[in-house]
C-alpha cells in the first residue's frame, strides 16, 4: 500500500519521524521517496519577453523569481508575458539528470530554465493537452518565489508500506492516520463535506434480495461534466499503479485509496431503471466486464441488477453495459458492504481481481462508509459540476460486529515481561478506539480491526503500542524446563567450532602431582584429597593444560607428532571452581601428501584461533605482556577482557617442550559472562556489495548515517561499514564526503541486480531526505 503525504495531512498533521515511527509502531516501510526528488524549483512571473536575435524560435524572457529577475532564453511556443510559470534554478536537477546551469544560447546568457511538465518527469498521457507542446503556467496569480510543486499539490512524500493479510485496516490512507493517531496519542476528527443537494428528490429504491449482502447505498447525481481529472489526481492514481480514466471513474479511484472503500459509479441512462436490486446468482451464465472480458459466472456471485438485467459482481468489478462514457451525463453512484467469503469464492472462480475487491475481501469498515459517500458527492459537485439529488437510497440488513474479549490485565504482563501499569494498558486500548468494559473485563475492537478476536490479538496490540522497544530481551528457557542454558549453547557452540576446525577433544585426569599443579597457572590454595590413589594423584588441577600436555607426550611417544587438541572442563582451588578452555597445537597442519605441502604451527596460527573464539562469543579482547615462566620470555601475552585477565596465550618454553608447542587457555566463565551475542544461521546466498559515497555537512556524524542505513535496509543488510572520508578538493567548505561499503543478502533467494539497485535507491532517496545528502558518482 502506498501512501501519499498530501493525503495524509487530510487527517493528521504528519509527524518528521513518520518512517521510524512506522517501523517501530505499525509495520514494515517498503519504501520512502519524495514523489518528485527536485530542488530549486521556483514559482516565476514573466515580466519581459522578446524575441532572440538570432532565432526565431526563441526568446528571451525576464523573469521574477522572488529575490531578482532572471534572464532566461525559452524556445517554449506558448510562452507569455504575464505568466506565473515554473522555473529551475541553477543547481537544480531534472528527471534524466538534467542539470541547469549557466549558459548561452545563441550568444545570449540565460540563468535558468522555464519547465514543461514534462521536464518535470510526468508522463505525457497525464499533461492537460494545453499544456503538452509547451511550458506549464498557472492560470491565477500566485506567490513569486513559492514552491511550485506544492502548488501542483505534487510535493511531498511516499511511503510504501509491506502488508500482512491481517491487516486490513492499513490498506487507505485514513486507517492508517487512525495507527499513527494512536501511536502519537492524539485523535482524529473527520471532516465534514457540504453537500448541495438540489430541489429534485433521489427516486432510487434499493432490495437485497442477497444473503451475501450487509448493507447497499445509492446517490444519483445529473448534469455531470464527464472531463479530465486534474492533474494531481492523475498523478497520484498512477503513483498508486492506476491509470486514469475521467473525473468519476478517478475520483471513486481517490476514495478506494483514501478511505478503503469501494465504490461503483454506474451511467444512469445506461442503468435504465430507478429500482436496484441485489441478488445472488442462481444459473450459469456470460457477462462483459469493463475492461471487455466475456466472463462465465455459475452461481452464488453477487449480482448488483436493475432488475432485470445484470449491471456488475458486486465486490468484483462492474459490467461493460453501465460504465461511464464522455456522453454520461446522470450518475448512480453505490458503496455496499458484500460477504468477504462470497468475494474470495467469485474471485478465484472468475480470475477477476481488483483493488477494489482485495478490500471487500479482507472486510471493510462499514462505520465510514457514508463519509466516504459524502466525500465522493463532494468531488462531484467539486470536480465534475455534478447535481445532487436529495437523499441517500438504501438497504441495511445487518452490520458486522467484534466480539467481546475478556481480558486479565496481570496475563499480559506476564506474557510479555513487563510491568505496565493497568491505567496505561486502558490507555492504551482507548487510543486504539477500543470498546472497553472495566466491570466485566472486557474490550471489543473496532469496526475497522475485524482481525481481532481472542486475547492473544489485543495482547498484541498493547505491546505494539506500548512499544517493542521497551520490552527487555530475556529468554523464556530454564534450567527447570529442561532447556539448555546460554552458558550451555555457548560451549556447545566452542565444541562445534574447534572440532570442525580440526581439533580433537580430550578429557584428561583432574588429579596431578602436587608439585605440577601451578605449573601453568595458580588461581588459589592447591586442594588436596585426603586420601589418593597414587603419589601421582595427589592434588586437583588448577590448569588444563597439565593434562594437554600429557596428552601431547602420549602422542608423541607413538610417532604422531602433529597433535591438535582442546579440552573443556573445570579446575579448582580452595572455596573456587573455574570452567576453563585449553588448546595445545605442535607440529604441521593441512598436510597433503600429494602436493607435500603443510602448515607449520605457530604463535599467530594459534592467535588465530583466539580471535575467531573471541568473534564467535562477540567479545572484544586485547594482549598484552606477560611474564609466565614455563612459556618462551618473547612468545607469550596475557588475554584481556574488560581490564580483567581471563587467560594466556603463547609458546611453551624450550627448555620444557623439545618441539615447539603453543597453547592457550582461556576462564570460560568470565568470557561467557561478557557474551552479547545474537546470532542466525549463515546464509546460503552469496553476498552482494555496493559502495555508496555522500556528500553531507562536515558536523554530520558517521554513526547517524549508518544507524539510517542500518532502518533503511533492516532484513537485507549483512552490515555497513565507514572506509573513507574525504573534504579535499572538489568537496565545498564545510562538507565532507562519506564513503560506505555496504553488504546485502536474502536468506531465502540469491539477490537480483535490479533488487540491489531498487535497496541502494531506498538508501539514496533516504539519506537526501533525512540529510539532504548529495550521492556522489
Amino acid at each position: 500500500m502506498k501512501l501519499y503525504e498530501n493525503i495524509l495531512k487530510q487527517f493528521i498533521d504528519v509527524p518528521k519521524d513518520i518512517y521510524e515511527l512506522t517501523n517501530s509502531y505499525i509495520t514494515e516501510v517498503e519504501d520512502f521517496k519524495k514523489l518528485f526528488d527536485i530542488n530549486n524549483l521556483v514559482i516565476g512571473y514573466v515580466s519581459e519577453l522578446v524575441k532572440h536575435p538570432d532565432a526565431d524560435t526563441l526568446s528571451v524572457t525576464k523573469v521574477n523569481v522572488g529575490d531578482e529577475v532572471k534572464q532566461i532564453v525559452c524556445g517554449a511556443p506558448n510562452v507569455a508575458k504575464g505568466q506565473y510559470v515554473i522555473v529551475a534554478l541553477e543547481g537544480a536537477v531534472l528527471p534524466g539528470d538534467f542539470k541547469i546551469k549557466k549558459s548561452k544560447i545563441r550568444g545570449v546568457e540565460s540563468f535558468g530554465m522555464i519547465c514543461s511538465l514534462s521536464e518535470l518527469g510526468i508522463e505525457k498521457d497525464l499533461i492537460p493537452e494545453k499544456y503538452s507542446s509547451g511550458i506549464y503556467y498557472f492560470d491565477t496569480e500566485k506567490k513569486v518565489g513559492s514552491n511550485p510543486l506544492s502548488e501542483l499539490m505534487l510535493d511531498g512524500f511516499i511511503l510504501e508500506l509491506s502488508l500482512t493479510p491481517n491487516r486490513n485496516d492499513l490498506l487507505s490512507h485514513y486507517g492508517y492516520t487512525r495507527d499513527l493517531a494512536a501511536v502519537l496519542n492524539e485523535k482524529i476528527e473527520l471532516k465534514e463535506y457540504k453537500i448541495n443537494e438540489i430541489t429534485k428528490k433521489n427516486e432510487l429504491s434499493v432490495k437485497i434480495e442477497s444473503k451475501n449482502t450487509n448493507s447497499y447505498y445509492a446517490r444519483y447525481f445529473s448534469d455531470v461534466k464527464i472531463q479530465e481529472s486534474p492533474l494531481w489526481l492523475k498523478v497520484y492514481l498512477k503513483e498508486m499503479g492506476v491509470n486514469p480514466v475521467n473525473n468519476i471513474v478517478d475520483i471513486t479511484n481517490y476514495i478506494l485509496y483514501t478511505y478503503g472503500i469501494p465504490m461503483h459509479a454506474f451511467d444512469a441512462n445506461k442503468f435504465n431503471s430507478k429500482t436496484i436490486v441485489v441478488k445472488d446468482n442462481d444459473k450459469k451464465q456470460t457477462v462483459k466486464t469493463l475492461d471487455g472480458s466475456d466472463i462465465e459466472i455459475t452461481s452464488g456471485e453477487i449480482l448488483i441488477t436493475n432488475g432485470k438485467d445484470i449491471m456488475a459482481l458486486g465486490g468484483i468489478m462492474g459490467l461493460d453495459n453501465s460504465k461511464i462514457s464522455e456522453n454520461t451525463s446522470e450518475i448512480i453512484l453505490e458503496v455496499a458492504s458484500f460477504s468477504r467469503e462470497t468475494t474470495r469464492e467469485t474471485s478465484k472462480k472468475t480470475n477477476l481481481t481488483s483493488d477494489s475487491q482485495l478490500r471487500f475481501e479482507r472486510g471493510i469498515d462499514e462505520a465510514i462508509m457514508l463519509q466516504a459517500l459524502n466525500h465522493a458527492t463532494y468531488l462531484f459537485e467539486t470536480l465534475a459540476s455534478a447535481k445532487t439529488h436529495q437523499g441517500i437510497s438504501s438497504e441495511v440488513l445487518k452490520q458486522n460486529e467484534n466480539p467481546f474479549i475478556k481480558i486479565d490485565l496481570n496475563k499480559i504482563n506476564e506474557m510479555i515481561g513487563t510491568n505496565i501499569e493497568d491505567k496505561m494498558i486502558y490507555d492504551i486500548l482507548d487510543r486504539l478506539n477500543f470498546e472497553v468494559n472495566k466491570k466485566t473485563l472486557e474490550v471489543k475492537a473496532p469496526s475497522y480491526r475485524s482481525d481481532i478476536l481472542i486475547f492473544a490479538d489485543v495482547l498484541e496490540e498493547v505491546l505494539r503500542i506500548y512499544g517493542l522497544d521497551n520490552v527487555k530481551m530475556e529468554s523464556l528457557i530454564t534450567t527447570s524446563s529442561k532447556g539448555l542454558t546460554d552458558s550451555q549453547k555457548m560451549v556447545r557452540k566452542l565444541r562445534h567450532y574447534l572440532s570442525d576446525f580440526g581439533l580433537n577433544e580430550v578429557i584428561t585426569y583432574s588429579l596431578l602431582k602436587e608439585e605440577n599443579v601451578n605449573k601453568y597457572n595458580t588461581i588459589g590454595d592447591v586442594v588436596k584429597v585426603i586420601k589418593p590413589i597414587s603419589n601421582d594423584r595427589r592434588v586437583i588441577r588448577q590448569s588444563l593444560i597439565n593434562g594437554l600436555v600429557d596428552a601431547m607426550h602420549y602422542n608423541q611417544n607413538r610417532m604422531n607428532n602433529n597433535v591438535n587438541l582442546f579440552e573443556i572442563g573445570n579446575v579448582y582451588a580452595k572455596d573456587l571452581e573455574q570452567r576453563k578452555l585449553a588448546i595445545l597445537l605442535t607440529g604441521d597442519v593441512r598436510e597433503n601428501p600429494w602436493k607435500k605441502t603443510s602448515t607449520k604451527i605457530d604463535f599467530y596460527y594459534l592467535s588465530g584461533i583466539l580471535a575467531n573464539i573471541m568473534t564467535l562469543t562477540n567479545v572484544l579482547y586485547e594482549l598484552e605482556e606477560s611474564n609466565n615462566p614455563m612459556f618462551h620470555p618473547h612468545q607469550q601475552a596475557n588475554i584481556i577482557v574488560d581490564k580483567k585477565v581471563i587467560g594466556i596465550i603463547g609458546k611453551l618454553h624450550p627448555k620444557h617442550e623439545a618441539t615447539d608447542t603453543f597453547v592457550l587457555e582461556l576462564d570460560l566463565g568470565l568470557l561467557i559472562n561478557n557474551n552479547k551475542f545474537k546470532y542466525k544461521m549463515i546464509s546460503k546466498y552469496p553476498n552482494v556489495e555496493r559502495d555508496i559515497a555522500i556528500i553531507v555537512e562536515k558536523d554530520l556524524k558517521a554513526n547517524n548515517i549508518i544507524k539510517v542505513i542500518e532502518q533503511t535496509l533492516r532484513k537485507n543488510l549483512v552490515k555497513v561499514e565507514l572506509f573513507d572520508i574525504y573534504d579535499g578538493k572538489g568537496i565545498k567548505e564545510g562538507f565532507k564526503s562519506l564513503a560506505f561499503n555496504i553488504v546485502f543478502n536474502d536468506d531465502s533467494k540469491t539477490l537480483e541486480k535490479e533488487e540491489v539497485d531498487k535497496l541502494m535507491k531506498k538508501v539514496t532517496n533516504r539519506l537526501m531526505f533525512e540529510f539532504n545528502a548529495e550521492i556522489r558518482e
